[in-house]
This record gives structure tokens, C-alpha cells and sequence, in this order.
């Protein structure tokens, strides 16, 4: 099992998953559907190197040539792939066959075709081609050359730039409270502090960020994530290490949180985690870990 450190390991329930060259790269990339929370992840392939990518065309076989054999000569000997479109519970392979050729600059392809004819090509050169069955050669197709976005910060649906939705949080009552971050900034920057009474690093932040609340160019909104039975421990904290913030927790109510579920994965979500937010509500500098410069307290850019 190498899911963690392929970087591809995830606490979410996967049920099918797809192996396909998603951004035509030469790469296989991986989707994957989670039964939790219908949560789906597209994990970029970022290997690279030079590949074959054959889509099968049969005139005699069954018209998707499902359980053709295709043999490359790769530069480690023969590999052999038998295209199968299901691949998985509820999810269906892609038509198309990948073969990474490392550092060969060609490689000689042979196709068993399920009507049982046998055809030779090549050598071909890296790149994307379709073969059809019965005839001679293979015609080249372009190659999709789109690039996958980067990944979001851990426990984060957005990134620098992006306009944050109206937010729904809990006061210490537990009654709701609607959050426009755009009027929350009041015409300067907002700082939204993502923590957790069981975390060290939070507690240790509280007094700084009570002192940059009582700046007139900035405001402090802190979220704490603790689940209800922890969050007497929250209040006694912000009552004793930073009495001027107001408290403020994450709703539980699925129908109410949608827009912080637009917002954050908690699954993932490190603390501390602060946003700064511009005066338009768009998200312009993200920092993990505590606050440690009063004059300066989110860097840029990280």
C-alpha cells in the first residue's frame, strides 16, 4: 500500500475509481468517488516521461473491442494490456490504452484483436494515436494538453483570489448567525482564524489575535472548530487568553453550513489556518500555523 506516500491516501470512504489520462499529459491520472459526503478527488499525475496512447477502433470485433490484447515492446521488454471497460464498483475504464516508454524513443505495438486477427505496428513514436482493425498503420490524434488546476490548500475548497460566500456560524448560544465577509472586513482586512481549544499552537495565538482585533485596519473572526461538548473549553479560553473576541463556531446543520462547506474540508483542515480577506471579501493571503509578527500577521502568498 504506497496511497500515503504517493500522496493519494485519503480518511474518505472511496468506492470507484477511474484510471485515465485526465489533462493528455502521456500520464495515467486518478479519479476517485467517495461514497462520504459524495465527495469526489482527481489526483494529477505529475511522472510524465514519454508514453503510447492507443484508442482501438474493431470493424469485425465487438464494436468497443472489448478484450483486445495490446503488446508494447517497451524498453523493459514486452507489456501487455487487455482493454476491459469496466473498471471498478460503479465505474467504467476509459476506451484508451497508456504505456509509458520511459526513455525509448519508439516502440514496435501488436494488437490481438477478439475476432482473433493479429495485427503489427510501428515502431511508433510517443504521442496519441487510433488504430483501426484490419487496416494498415495507425492515424495520430492530438493530444488533449489540458492542464489540471493545482490542488487546493489542504482542508480548503478555494485559493488566493477567490470571493468567499456569506457564512453561517453558531454564537455561543448556538443560535445561527449570517456572516457577509465583505461587511465583516469593514472597509479594512478581515482575519478569519480557524482553531481548536485542544490545540497548542491556537491557544498560544489568542492574545495576538485579540490585540490585532483592536487594530482600526483590521478584524478578527475567530472560527473555532470544536464539536458542542468541547465548547465550554473554547469559551473559558477566549474568556481568559482573549476576552475582546467574539466567540464563534461552526454550525453542524448541514442545511444551514453550505456556504463554510463551500469554504472548508474539516476532514482536512489544519490548525490554526488563517485567512486574510480584502475589503471586496476575496481571499488574499493564506497562513498555516500560529501568527507570529503583530506589525505583519499574515505573510503574502503563503
Amino acid at each position: 500500500d504506497l496511497s500515503s506516500t504517493a500522496g493519494g491516501d485519503s480518511p474518505l470512504d472511496g468506492r470507484s475509481a477511474v484510471a485515465a489520462d485526465f489533462d493528455g499529459d502521456g500520464d495515467l491520472d486518478l479519479f476517485i468517488h467517495n461514497l462520504q459526503r459524495a465527495r469526489h478527488q482527481l489526483y494529477r499525475n505529475e511522472v510524465g516521461g514519454r508514453s503510447l496512447e492507443l484508442r482501438l477502433v474493431a470493424r469485425q470485433s465487438q464494436w468497443e473491442a472489448i478484450g483486445a490484447e495490446v503488446t508494447v515492446e517497451g524498453p523493459r521488454g514486452p507489456v501487455t494490456q487487455v482493454l476491459a471497460r469496466g473498471g471498478g464498483f460503479e465505474s467504467c475504464s476509459p476506451p484508451e490504452l497508456v504505456f509509458g516508454l520511459g526513455s525509448a524513443p519508439e516502440a514496435a505495438v501488436t494488437v490481438r484483436w477478439p475476432s482473433g486477427f493479429v495485427q503489427k505496428l510501428g515502431p511508433l513514436s510517443p504521442g496519441r494515436y487510433r488504430v483501426t482493425e484490419g487496416e494498415d498503420g495507425v492515424s495520430s490524434l492530438p493530444m488533449a494538453g489540458t492542464r489540471l488546476p493545482d490542488p487546493w490548500p489542504p482542508g480548503l475548497k478555494l485559493g488566493l483570489g477567490a470571493k468567499l460566500p456569506e457564512l453561517v456560524l453558531e454564537d455561543e448560544s448556538g443560535a445561527p448567525l449570517h456572516v457577509d465577509p465583505a461587511e465583516e472586513a469593514q472597509g479594512g482586512r478581515l482575519l478569519i482564524a480557524f482553531w481548536a481549544s485542544f490545540c497548542g499552537p491556537c491557544r498560544g495565538e489568542l492574545g495576538l489575535l485579540a490585540r490585532l482585533d483592536a487594530r482600526e485596519d483590521t478584524t478578527v473572526l475567530p472560527i473555532s472548530v470544536d464539536v458542542p461538548a468541547d465548547r465550554p473549553a473554547a469559551l473559558a479560553l477566549l474568556k481568559e487568553l482573549a476576552p475582546g473576541l467574539r466567540p464563534r463556531f461552526l454550525t453542524l446543520d448541514e442545511e444551514s453550513n453550505r456556504g463554510m462547506d463551500e469554504l472548508i474540508d474539516l476532514m482536512r483542515l489544519p490548525v490554526p489556518t488563517t485567512l486574510e480577506v480584502d475589503a471586496e471579501g476575496r481571499v488574499r493571503a493564506i497562513h498555516r500555523g500560529p501568527l507570529e509578527d503583530p506589525g505583519e500577521a499574515v505573510p503574502s502568498g503563503r
